[in-house]
C-alpha cells in the first residue's frame, strides 16, 4: 500500500519495531489538552465514540475521519490511517519512489477544523455524524455523573484527543488508545536506512475483535 496509507484490515495485528508508545491518559488528556472537560468526561466521551466507530466499521460502511494527523479510513470492513504530509520525509520517500499522502487523504492543517456535513445518510460517515451518533448513544445510557452536572461536549473530547495524539508524534513518541488504536512511529530495522523513522498505525486487538 505504499508508504502513504498503514493499513489494519484483518483480525489481528502485527508487531513492529516502533518508538516507546505511551497509554493514553484520560487525566492529561482533561488537564493538558482540553479546556472544558473533566476525566471522567474524557472517559465517557472517547469509550462512546469507540464504541460507535467500532458499529460503523462492522456494518462495512465507508467512513472517514479527521484527526489533527491525518485521516482514519474504513470501507468493507477494511481500515486504514492516511497520515497527514508533515510526518513523511517527502524529498527522501519520492526519491525512493514513494509518495506522500495526497491532499484529499491526509489533514491539511494541524489545527481542528470540522468538516461539512454529508446530507447522504448513505453517503461517507463523517466526523459531523460521528458526534451526533456517539451524543445519542450517550444520552440513550446512564453517564455516570452526580445530579445536574454537565453533558459530555463530544467536539471537545475529540479535540481534545486530536491535540494529544498530534503532541505524542511531534515529540517522536507514540500513543495506544484504549480498544481503538495505536500510532507512533517505525523505527528502520537497519541503522544506515533513510529516513530512520516513518509513520506507524495499527488497530487494537479488541477494536478488531469488536467488528
Amino acid at each position: 500500500k505504499g508508504a502513504d496509507v498503514m493499513s489494519s484490515s484483518g483480525k489481528s495485528t502485527n508487531p513492529r519495531h516502533v518508538l516507546p508508545i505511551e497509554p493514553f491518559s484520560c487525566s492529561k488528556a482533561a488537564l493538558q489538552f482540553s479546556r472544558t472537560q473533566t476525566k471522567k468526561h474524557i472517559f465517557l466521551g472517547l469509550k462512546s465514540i469507540v464504541d460507535q466507530v467500532a458499529e460503523v466499521v462492522g456494518q462495512g460502511r465507508r467512513m472517514e475521519l479527521d484527526f489533527h494527523v491525518g485521516k482514519l479510513l474504513a470501507k468493507d470492513k477494511s481500515v486504514s490511517f492516511a497520515f497527514a504530509p508533515q510526518f513523511y520525509e517527502s524529498k527522501v520517500y519520492e526519491s525512493r519512489g514513494v509518495k506522500a499522502p495526497p491532499a484529499a487523504m491526509a489533514a491539511k492543517d494541524v489545527e481542528y477544523k470540522r468538516p461539512t456535513l454529508v446530507n447522504d445518510s448513505y453517503g461517507v460517515y463523517s466526523n459531523d455524524h460521528l458526534m451526533a451518533d456517539a451524543m445519542r448513544q450517550r444520552n440513550q445510557q446512564h453517564t455516570g455523573f452526580q445530579g445536574d452536572a454537565p453533558p459530555v461536549e463530544f467536539g471537545e473530547v475529540w479535540a481534545a484527543i486530536n491535540r494529544y495524539c498530534a503532541h505524542m508524534l511531534n515529540e517522536k513518541r507514540g500513543i495506544s488508545l484504549p480498544n481503538f488504536f495505536r500510532i507512533g512511529w517505525e523505527v528502520a530495522q537497519d541503522p544506515r536506512a533513510v529516513p530512520a523513522h516513518r509513520p506507524y498505525f495499527a488497530l487494537s486487538e479488541r477494536f478488531c475483535q469488536a467488528y
